[in-house]
């Protein structure tokens, strides 16, 4: 081998362990980077007319498992999508069941706190303290589920933001895709670009279920769920507008994937009339209740749809249009019927003394007519003795409720007045405001429908004559009448019981007479339909009944997801630790990989010094 072909083999080995050198350093640099990959560098013997001439690096490549890079891809789309509905069921636990080891809170203790202020009641209905203690809980308790929907909805708000924001930080994972890509194209596969690439790709699919294809240069062509392509030569933008307000009815707009040149990002507008790609549709929510699907909307504008099955957005998403609405339908229900329970057994009470005037809180009289109903309730005027002026048999048979207000405005005769006001709610007032107005519910029934539900109502009942739980002023959600709430000696805690006669004769019990304050006690016991709601079926349930359904039922679903995210969290970690183990660096086989290529430079320095002393001989021997 001449000089020149030793220097030139020596060389080599000194260029090649060079990059050995820098590479292998860099790999224990970047040791804990997270996304880094193990770089190798691959070298070829150089052969010149048979002979070896040293060393060729190649280019550098990672030592990467394609099935684990997949495979961890989709485990963190499903990983985020669980954290999402794990965070969202702790809150909302919080927030309906009350802190661990706080007995004030939530609404098995507000329904508990009302059922035990009621049997206290009814105990001592003749007391100031308890009737004050029984109207303020009743008041409080629907106070405290009005407020958990409301939190319900100021949570879906939160969210919906979320959602927005989650759909920017797409975007931004895609123009930065969009920059790598271009990188690749220009200047081959460099091995830091394709860590850097796989980075943000795995980013993405914790934000949105995508698939990836790959070219030859390394550049990724991404597509969401469904098939539109979200990145090529360049990255489309995905939008969308987060609403103003959210209320239980709220209509969600729509999340649209525009292609790349369609949309204007310094306007938000689109281009030429664009209208989008519909990734997922808007509406009110995922799932319809009975109420939506019977309204004129038409389904296909209410119900929300999408194809996603995971990632964080598809979570979000989730959340605000299924977990919670299911959540405040349960809810809804519960004070519905919880008012219903309380008002019907108000309204077959009478409080001592009666009030001279009744003014009903129904003002959709029209169905009356066409209700079914039968027998017979009786109105009694009462002096302020407590005797029984008059008894007056109502007869529920007949046509429509403005005959009913003129039948019973003409058996009054002087004693008083029977309308249908311009409101349009029966009125009673008596001519003397030293007596008072009695009612019992005789054989009397009234039958509506409610959620799909038959309900029979007394005549008290559906006119609302002597409701204790009424709408709220300014939408604030069902509260105590405010007429009790300023006196309970208006609450309702005797009863009037009827000689049928004939003729009929009524007799009111005193302030001791507690069968109507035992009715608002049982009134938490005993059992009435509820409707199907969020999972819940419709069924009988008491009171306590119905919340220990609801909030069981919303544990359980709060386990199950913080099960199911626990496994996916395994998931992922077995998944990186394998990707690790073949991908990640090993400081040792690096430490062990320097001192191999020190040695190779050493022993390629010391040839070419060599080298470099027998051209000095041979120069030397020439002069």
């Amino acid at each position: 081998m001449s000089l020149t072909a030793a220097l030139s083999t020596a060389l080599s080995g000194l260029n090649t362990a060079q990059r050995g050198l820098a590479l292998t350093a860099n790999n224990i640099a970047n040791a804990q980077t997270p996304g880094y990959t193990r770089k190798v560098l691959p070298q070829e013997n150089r052969v010149v007319d048979g002979q070896g001439r040293g060393t060729r690096a190649l280019d550098t490549e990672r030592i990467v498992d394609d099935f684990l890079t997949h495979e961890l891809r989709s485990q963190a789309g499903r990983l985020a999508r669980g954290e999402v509905l794990e965070d969202v069921y702790d809150q909302i636990q919080a927030a309906v069941l009350g802190e661990p080891g706080d007995s004030s809170r939530g609404i098995d203790a507000l329904t508990r706190r009302l059922s035990l202020s009621l049997q206290e009641l009814s105990n001592a209905p003749e007391s100031t303290a308890a009737r004050l203690t029984a109207v303020g809980t009743v008041d409080d308790t629907m106070a405290g589920l009005t407020d958990i929907e409301t939190d319900i909805q100021l949570f879906r708000g939160d969210i919906d933001r979320e959602i927005a924001t989650t759909v920017g930080q797409v975007n931004t994972k895609l123009r930065a895709l969009e920059t790598i890509n271009r990188d690749l194209t220009r200047n081959g596969s460099p091995a830091d670009l394709l860590d850097s690439r796989d980075r943000l790709i795995q980013e993405l699919a914790a934000l949105v279920e995508i698939d990836v294809e790959f070219e030859g240069t390394g550049a990724a062509r991404i597509y969401v769920a469904g098939g539109e392509q979200l990145l090529a030569q360049h990255a489309s933008i995905m939008t969308y507008d987060r609403a103003a307000t959210v209320v239980a009815d709220t209509v969600f707009g729509p999340i649209r994937v525009f292609a790349p040149g369609a949309f204007d990002p310094s306007t938000q507008t689109p281009n030429g009339g664009a209208v989008g790609h519909v990734l997922v549709s808007g509406g009110v929510r995922r799932e319809l209740t009975a109420e939506l699907v019977g309204d004129a909307i038409p389904d296909s504008q209410q119900r929300i749809g999408s194809p996603l099955t995971e990632g964080k957005l598809e979570g979000l998403l989730l959340a605000r249009d299924k977990v919670l609405p299911e959540l405040d339908d349960q809810i809804g229900e519960l004070t519905t019927r919880l008012r219903f329970a309380l008002n019907a057994a108000h309204n077959a009470s009478v409080p001592v003394p009666p009030p001279s005037t009744l003014l009903g809180t129904r003002t959709d009289l029209g169905g009356f007519g066409s209700a079914p109903r039968s027998g017979s309730a009786y109105l009694s005027v009462i002096d302020t003795s407590g005797d029984t002026v008059s008894t007056i048999e109502i007869d529920l048979s007949v046509a429509s409720a403005a005959d009913l207000a003129t039948q019973l405005n003409s058996d009054l005769g002087a004693l008083g007045t029977a309308v249908i006001d311009g409101t349009g709610r029966l009125s009673i007032d008596l001519a003397d405001s030293s007596q008072g107005l009695a009612i019992a519910s005789g054989s009397g029934s009234i039958e509506i429908d409610v959620d799909g539900i038959p309900r029979e109502l007394s005549f008290s009942h559906y006119f609302g004559l002597n409701d204790l739980v009424v709408d709220g002023t300014d939408n604030d959600g069902p509260a105590v009448r405010s007429d009790i709430l300023n006196d309970v000696r208006l609450l309702s805690t005797a009863r009037l019981e009827i000689d049928s006669g004939p003729p009929a004769e009524g007799r009111l019990g005193g302030s001791g007479d507690n069968r109507g304050a035992l009715d608002l006690a049982s009134s938490m016991t005993e059992k009435t339909g509820f409707a199907g709601r969020g999972g819940l079926p419709a069924a009988d349930f008491t009171i306590g009944g119905y919340v220990g359904e609801m909030t069981g039922l919303l544990a359980a679903r709060g386990n199950q997801a913080k099960q199911a995210t626990s496994i996916d969290r395994a998931i992922a970690e077995d998944l990186d630790y394998r990707k690790a183990a073949q991908s990640g660096v090993n400081i040792d086989e690096e430490l062990a990989k320097l001192l191999q290529y020190q040695q190779s430079y050493t022993t390629a320095a010391r040839v070419m010094s060599i080298t470099n002393e027998l051209f000095e001989e041979l120069l030397n021997m020439a002069r």
